[in-house]
């Protein structure tokens, strides 16, 4: 089963989850309401294992910080690395990627009007693969390549 973090001010009703194929679910979470440890707490200590982590924007960071700390694989859509939105959240040590096998990959546009997908793409290159559109925008233009990086992290899966 695949878990889905949806972005701020977001929730299941997103385009980008309902898109999405495969068996999922997707909490909805007010990130206003909560601090970063309260939101933390709140995703670990849920009843779901999921097969994989898929994230977009706020939810990527999720999905990725989530990932690291359980050795799940995930595709991030567009993530925020370093949300400045809310004040209590730190940045992903992505060093801690270093020499772990867990498949990841990211999907990004570029044409992104709220976060810096170039400065994104450059930090996650040397930890995961990087899809990249040279357009787009921040809500996901071609949502039909969340499913195909979900289908390449599959392979990679059944391959590795």
């Amino acid at each position: 089963m695949l878990l889905f973090f949806h972005g701020y001010q977001s929730s299941n009703k997103t385009d980008k989850f309902k898109v999405i194929r495969d068996t999922k679910r997707c909490v909805t979470v007010d990130y206003d309401s909560m601090s970063y440890k309260e939101v933390k707490e709140y995703y670990s200590s849920l009843s779901v294992f999921p097969t994989m982590l898929v994230g977009h924007s706020l939810g990527g960071y999720w999905a990725l910080l989530l990932s690291i700390e359980y050795g799940i694989p995930c595709v991030l859509v567009n993530p925020s690395l370093s949300p400045k939105i809310l004040p209590d959240y730190p940045s992903i040590d992505l060093r801690r990627m270093n020499n772990d096998s867990v498949p990841r990959i990211a999907y990004l546009e570029l044409g992104d009007e709220v976060l810096d997908m170039h400065q994104v793409r450059h930090s996650l290159n040397p930890y995961m693969k990087v899809r990249v559109s040279k357009g787009g925008h921040h809500r996901v233009e071609n949502l039909e390549m969340i499913n195909n990086c979900i289908e390449e992290l599959k392979r990679y899966e059944a391959i590795g």
